[in-house]
């Protein structure tokens, strides 16, 4: 039985309950008018009166006693069904959660793996530069690498939490734009000292 076919059942059983609760009471009000002349005055009438009134009595006790047993009984019923839609509602809820819990400890995973692009890529840049600046290709400082690297991991993560450092717009940037910009003239002396070499030969 579903919770609300036992709700439906046990709101029956209590309405019954109460009719034959006023049935009672009213039961022994008509007793209480009829039991002086009865008892005092020997009035036949008013005796077998009684008499009725109090076996109508105890068929309503007894009746009553048999709707609170039921309304026990579906009480009982009614937490039996709510528990079993509980275990069901928790149920359907975990299937929901699994996949949205898989799918948060995979981020991690994820999250280090680009992490570890991103500090590879950086050590990448020191190392490129100063191979460049062996070479004798001028190239940004160590410095100016790491300020514009700074403030570019700030902006690029202001959204991380509370904590994040603010980047006003105007500064914010990409790592893309700051390799680029760097190695603009890095290109055009290394293309510049080429075209010479290129010019000499052809010469």
């Amino acid at each position: 039985m579903k919770t609300e076919e036992a709700r439906a059942v046990l709101a029956e059983l209590e309405k019954k309950a109460a009719a034959t609760r006023a049935e009672i009471a009213e039961i022994n009000e008509h007793r209480a008018g009829s039991s002086f002349a009865a008892h005092a005055s020997a009035d036949v009438e008013a005796t077998q009166t009684l008499k009725k009134l109090n076996i109508d009595r105890i068929a309503a006790l007894a009746r009553l006693e048999e709707l609170e047993r039921a309304i026990a009984q579906a009480r009982q019923l009614i937490a039996i069904a709510q528990t079993g839609e509980d275990e069901e509602a928790q149920r359907k809820r975990a299937e929901q959660a699994r996949p949205i819990a898989e799918r948060l400890a995979a981020r991690g995973k994820r999250m280090d793996e680009a992490m570890a692009v991103v500090l590879a890529e950086r050590a990448g840049i020191d190392a490129d530069a100063e191979a460049l600046a062996r070479l004798g290709v001028p190239v940004a400082n160590a410095d100016l690498r790491r300020v514009n690297l700074r403030r570019w991991i700030d902006a690029a993560t202001m959204s991380f939490d509370k904590h994040a450092r603010p980047v006003p717009p105007g500064e914010r940037t990409t790592a893309e734009a700051l390799t680029t910009t760097w190695m603009r003239s890095s290109l055009q002396f290394i293309a510049d000292k080429l075209n010479k070499a290129a010019a000499r030969v052809a010469a």
